[in-house]
């Protein structure tokens, strides 16, 4: 990415219409502990894709995640 202060990130070619399925996002299905556990040692390494499924489960794409943990990271998030 050429814009400041973004890391790698992911961009669509094409307009996407709104309400458009675009990406799962899928990962390894972890406890709230275990999240806390893991974003220790990611945050060491400034590497973290911990997704808060709800407030006792936690999808980590870390290990086994897909392209999806690169979209929407963002301050201003444009995707729901």
């Amino acid at each position: 990415s050429n814009i400041p202060g973004a890391g790698w990130g992911a961009f669509a070619y094409n307009e996407i219409d709104k309400g458009s399925f675009v990406v799962e996002y899928v990962g390894e299905l972890v406890s709230q502990r275990e999240a806390d556990r893991r974003g220790r040692v990611y945050d060491r390494r400034a590497s973290s894709y911990l997704f808060n499924l709800n407030t006792t489960q936690v999808v980590d794409a870390c290990p086994k995640g897909n392209m999806s943990r690169f979209l929407n990271h963002s301050d201003s998030a444009n995707c729901e």
